[in-house]
């Protein structure tokens, strides 16, 4: 490689990374949680589909610690947070490419795209191929909002993704493995080993009265299978993932595993068509279920059979009556936040989890700024003795 073509790349830590980016699952079902494929902080898909509505909230939604946000305008204050750190001018990936599937055969001259995405737009796009060492690299990357680069491969005739994580003037290079698998058309036996689903209530666009309630829905999957599979066709439409929207949701988002992919709602169901690969997945919606008289009432439906549901609400709502949900007690920032925890355990695919909620109310007003002292050069300190 030429010298004035030399980065300094980040190489990506996923496994001591997966903590902090990742869903915090039980050990019992470690098996199951997601690994780092990006935490998409700039990318977010906002209303889209069917199901969106022009009275849906526009409040960012809040998601604990250790979960990846799905929130308008997440761009992070990056010449805040490096200092002194120089900014680069232009951004460079690496991504090395290998066989996946055990006994598959080498990897060829695949053809591949790099989308930059920012804030669900992609921002350019290259149009490239992997190369003789298994490698796709490419410089001279706009760094002027920061992004993530989305890689789509075509493999054994079907795409196959990964997203890197968020590049920017102070993190201009990185570097990250992509295995790719061959494919298989036969419905692997896939399971959720925890579906997460935050609550928070927001109120309507430009100011009105009317509540919502937003559902944060995260749900880590594992495909055991050594092939990716490429979906089945459902009413014309093909599907990997298919997820029953509650009845009265609307302004559906997108995060982690669906923003990048290209979901749609079809018949009030977010439908997922990409390839789903082997291993741990993770996908991330975001919906709004109107609140009426204090009250909201929604039923979730397992896409797959699901080792642990659980849903958090505020401390300060009521529940008055579930179905399929039991009460426990919330550990960790839920506990230290009072919220409550719903939960099921085994919960089998299609099988339906009813709540409904009263006591909702307002959100609390937004923090106000300080009022600016009144600051002056006058010390108003007292004259010292013999001096006038």
């Amino acid at each position: 490689m030429k010298s004035h073509r030399a980065h300094s790349f980040v190489r990506l830590a996923v496994a001591a990374c997966a903590a902090a980016a990742t869903f915090s699952a039980m050990p019992v079902i470690a098996q199951h949680v997601p690994g780092v494929k990006g935490s998409l902080d700039a990318v977010t898909v906002l209303p889209t589909g069917p199901a969106a509505s022009s009275a849906a909230a526009t409040q960012p939604t809040v998601i604990p610690a250790g979960h990846p946000q799905i929130m308008k305008d997440a761009t992070p204050p990056t010449a805040a947070l490096h200092g002194d750190m120089g900014a680069a001018k232009t951004g460079a990936l690496r991504v090395v490419v290998s066989q996946g599937t055990k006994l598959g055969p080498p990897i060829g001259k695949d053809s591949a795209r790099v989308e930059l995405l920012s804030q669900g737009v992609a921002i350019k796009t290259y149009l490239t191929q992997v190369d003789d060492k298994g490698i796709i690299e490419l410089h001279d990357l706009p760094l002027d909002v920061p992004f993530q680069p989305v890689i789509t491969i075509v493999h054994d005739g079907a795409e196959q993704q990964r997203v890197g994580a968020v590049m920017h003037k102070y993190q201009p290079a990185i570097e990250f493995d992509m295995p790719v698998y061959e494919i298989t058309t036969q419905k692997p036996a896939w399971t959720i080993g925890l579906r997460d689903i935050e609550t928070q209530v927001v109120t309507a666009q430009g100011g009105g009265t009317d509540l919502y309630v937003r559902f944060t829905d995260m749900i880590g999957g594992f495909n055991p299978e050594g092939r990716a599979w490429t979906g089945e066709s459902v009413g014309g439409v093909r599907q990997t993932l298919a997820i029953a929207l509650p009845a009265e949701a609307v302004n559906v988002q997108f995060g982690p595993g669906m923003a990048e992919a290209g979901p749609k709602v079809v018949n009030h169901t977010v439908i997922r068509g990409k390839t789903m690969l082997p291993g741990s997945t993770e996908y991330m919606i975001a919906y709004d279920v109107p609140v009426k008289a204090g009250r909201a009432r929604v039923t979730f439906t397992a896409p797959a059979d699901t080792s642990l549901f659980a849903l958090y609400v505020p401390g300060e709502w009521t529940v008055e009556k579930t179905e399929g949900l039991e009460g426990a007690s919330a550990g960790g920032t839920h506990a230290t936040g009072k919220s409550q925890l719903l939960k099921a355990k085994v919960v089998k695919a299609g099988e339906l989890l009813s709540v409904e909620f009263s006591g909702i109310k307002p959100p609390p007003p937004p923090a106000t700024k300080p009022a600016e002292a009144d600051h002056t050069t006058d010390l108003h300190l007292p004259i010292p003795s013999g001096k006038k």
